[in-house]
């Protein structure tokens, strides 16, 4: 068997014209697809709690939905370290069985906090 030479002639020919239309295509597309990214972006940021008094909006609701499924489950929002935790208490009496993030580790980023702004205050 004999092999011709595979250099020869393109299997497929694409005329110019074909090859403009299929990037205009993708151009097209790609724009598009960045003004959804845009979009959602924003919608991400407007969805996106920016005070303390929302935060703690949304963990008084959240503790509500936890007491109408009957289970315990307690958020909150702490302002040392601006971000909501989850602690999960026993049922029957109502003790600690976990906080995430622990109260340990909720003193380290405060404090951590203060350090880094101490830092920056001498720096200053």
């Amino acid at each position: 068997m004999r092999i011709a030479n595979l250099n020869a002639q393109p299997i497929f020919k694409t005329d110019t014209a074909s090859a403009q239309t299929a990037q205009k295509v993708l151009e097209k597309n790609e724009a598009e697809q960045k003004v959804k990214n845009a979009s959602l972006r924003k919608e991400e940021e407007a969805r996106t709690p920016t005070t303390v008094e929302e935060l703690n909006l949304i963990s008084d609701s959240l503790n509500d939905m936890a007491l109408i499924m009957r289970t315990r489950l307690r958020f909150g929002y702490s302002e040392d370290i601006n971000s909501l935790y989850l602690t999960v208490l026993d049922g029957e009496n109502g003790d600690v069985i976990r906080q995430i993030p622990s109260e340990a580790a909720i003193k380290f980023a405060a404090r951590m906090r203060e350090l880094a702004g101490m830092l920056l205050d001498e720096k200053a």
